[in-house]
């Protein structure tokens, strides 16, 4: 982007991407507890974050892959976040007034999640999602693929990614262990066994 951001601006812009309890009853004003006088309402924060550029990036994708359509896309080594995106849908001929793009990274932020895709990154109850030890998805930096996914969808006017456990999301705003640990759970473990066993354990101390 044109201007750099400071750690509280991402801190805060991170808070809108990801989580579902960042604005009030109205849904418009952002909520923050430090007292700095960064742009609090939401209108504010999604125009800094826009794309600037004006070359569209045109990405054509296919329904039935339109994730490894996708990941080729957000891969590329020239990958740049101002540029607004063009979506069009293979042999779905339409003029993309925000309608195909809007639907586009719905979609695509559906397939990040769900347990059949193709390239599985998450795990875990629904809007309680970890990441999973996927060492071949980490090689090949398919996480940040998907962060670029999450960054881009909402910087193009779209939906966020409130579907992250709290321990997970709380590392990721504050980059503290300690702070995450005591926010996590036994029900947030995936593995049913290694969750019974853990309980049963708490339950003894």
């Amino acid at each position: 982007m044109e201007e750099s951001c400071s750690v509280p601006e991402i801190h805060k812009f991170v808070h809108v991407i990801i989580s579902d309890n960042a604005f009030n009853d109205s849904g418009s004003e952002f909520v923050t507890k430090d007292d700095s006088n960064l742009p609090v309402d939401c209108k504010t924060i999604l125009s800094h974050l826009a794309p600037k550029g004006i070359i569209p990036k045109r990405i054509c994708v296919k329904r039935d892959n339109l994730l490894n359509d996708s990941i080729i896309a957000f891969k590329s080594a020239n990958f740049d976040y101002d540029q607004p995106f063009r979506i069009t849908f293979e042999n779905e001929p339409a003029i993309d007034g925000g309608g195909p793009m809007r639907e586009y990274f719905s979609l695509l932020l559906r397939a990040i999640v769900s347990p059949f895709s193709s390239v599985r990154l998450f795990e875990g109850q629904e809007h309680s999602l970890l990441p999973m030890h996927n060492t071949d998805a980490l090689r090949a930096g398919l996480f940040k693929v998907a962060g670029r996914m999450i960054a881009c969808s909402v910087m193009n006017g779209s939906t966020g990614f409130p579907c992250l456990a709290s321990p997970v999301y709380s590392y990721l705003v504050t980059q503290s262990v300690e702070d995450a640990v005591e926010l996590a759970a036994s029900d947030e473990i995936p593995d049913p066994e290694a969750r019974e066993a853990l309980q049963e354990v708490c339950s003894l101390s």
